[in-house]
């Protein structure tokens, strides 16, 4: 069972299962377009932005590509899919 965070939206768990299904980095366009058209996840354009920072910023994707800001996930990313990390805890970490 993933042990949620009070930061993460809608979209953080389906942009983190296309990052680790995929196995490609991906930019935030393409993310997207998959999650909303080949998911048939109903989440926003903007919903799915505004997921990417915090999880960039809390370790579970990293950029791959800074000239077209390709995302990719992290082992962190992966252990929190698993239910191995309690994201919870990453926030604490932090501080």
């Amino acid at each position: 069972m993933r042990n949620r965070a009070s930061w993460m939206n809608k979209a953080t768990d389906p942009v983190l299962e296309l990052l680790a299904d995929t196995g490609y980095a991906l930019p935030s366009g393409v993310i997207y377009y998959n999650l909303s058209h080949k998911e048939q996840t109903d989440v926003s354009r903007r919903t799915v932005l505004r997921a990417l920072d915090p999880l960039k910023k809390h370790g579970l994707v990293k950029i791959a590509d800074e000239t077209e800001t390709y995302y990719e996930i992290t082992d962190k990313g992966r252990k929190y899919l698993s239910g191995e990390l309690d994201a919870e805890k990453l926030e604490s970490e932090m501080s």
